[in-house]
């Protein structure tokens, strides 16, 4: 057990620390004097320790958590980067989003592939091989775009300028998908037929973010 928490703990460091590196790579940082720099590794370390707890004592997945952790980055991004308030709270928003949605959506997959109506309920409120599995595949799947970011930096920054309505209205997508897909946590809502619904709101999300990354690569070829 205490191998799993320390896993647990090692994959909420990643997730946050993602997003101190993507404000890193894209925006430039206000840390001149001593005390800022000192007050952004405790702020690192803090966020850190609250999600790690949150993990511990609240569960696998919250919603609240979730617009809590995209209130503390825009504070975080306005504080220590040169990043106007409607950018940071895009990529902020972005960024925890799509990472509670796919933690929910393994969770969700699990359940329909291992016919468990308790499957969700077992990987929420305890600390077990499943969960930290899953945890593992999306956090993979997080270093995977941050390198993709790295990659082509310039052309992504130029996509967030350029297309900011699109990447809203991908947000807003998003935020529908999860909120769809949060329902497995309904008793009522983990019979198989509305485990197809399911599926079907989530295959249609899936088309959306299909849709975005071929305007992008449209986008990239004109460049």
């Amino acid at each position: 057990m205490n191998w799993l928490r320390i896993a647990q703990g090692v994959l909420c460091a990643v997730e946050v620390c993602g997003l101190y590196y993507i404000f890193n790579l894209f925006y430039e940082q206000k840390r001149d004097k001593l005390w800022e720099r000192i007050s952004f590794i405790i702020t690192l370390i803090l966020f850190c320790g609250l999600t790690i707890f949150q993990r511990e004592v609240g569960g696998m997945y919250s919603r609240y958590f979730m617009f809590l952790c995209i209130f503390l980055a825009v504070c975080i991004g306005k504080f220590f980067y040169n990043i106007t308030f409607t950018r940071c709270l895009l990529v902020s928003t972005l960024y925890f989003e799509s990472i509670y949605f796919s933690d929910i959506f393994l969770g969700y997959i699990g359940q329909a592939l291992l016919d468990s109506i308790d499957f969700v309920d077992y990987i929420q409120f305890q600390i077990n091989l499943e969960r930290i599995i899953i945890l593992g595949i999306t956090r993979c799947f997080l270093l995977i775009v941050l390198f993709i970011l790295r990659k082509y930096k310039i052309h992504v920054n130029n996509l967030c300028f350029n297309y900011r309505m699109l990447l809203i209205g991908f947000a807003v997508l998003e935020y529908l998908g999860l909120f769809s897909c949060e329902k497995v946590f309904i008793p009522a809502y983990r019979r198989r037929k509305d485990i197809c619904l399911l599926c079907s709101i989530s295959y249609n999300f899936d088309l959306n973010i299909y849709y975005c990354n071929s305007l992008y690569n449209v986008y990239r070829k004109e460049k």
